[in-house]
């Protein structure tokens, strides 16, 4: 949790100079990695931390977890078109491979769309569609 607060602070060190020099924008942040080491979170992470801060300037860019070949091609150009100032990069595979926690793609989708539903029906959603 540390790091996330350090990397918020650097954030926040680069809004105030913004704020101070009007013709500057706010930092623009890229948080890139494979999939299932927690982009999204990081992402809510910073963001939230912005908002209490009451902080009004710069931008989280969240990516997919493509990050071989095209997709390191496709991210390099996203970096460039958005003219990022900051590449955060996730990569947790080891750890993960060594907890043994492998999660097929089937169940990372059905743990995405009842999130998606919680979040939209709440938790007393009753699902209608009959498998």
């Amino acid at each position: 949790m540390i790091i996330y607060l350090n990397t918020h602070a650097g954030l926040e060190q680069i809004r105030k100079k913004a704020d101070a020099d009007e013709t500057k924008r706010g930092p623009i942040a890229m948080i890139v990695g494979p999939t299932d080491v927690g982009k999204s979170t990081v992402c809510k992470l910073l963001l939230n931390y912005a908002v209490r801060m009451d902080a009004v300037s710069g931008v989280i860019i969240n990516t997919r977890g493509w990050v071989k070949v095209q997709g390191y091609q496709m991210l390099i150009h996203a970096a460039k078109a958005f003219e990022v100032d900051l590449i955060i990069v996730l990569d947790q595979e080891r750890l993960y491979n060594e907890l043994g926690m492998e999660r097929s793609r089937l169940a990372r989708v059905e743990s995405r769309d009842q999130k998606i539903r919680k979040y939209f029906y709440g938790s007393s959603f009753i699902s209608t569609h009959l498998k």
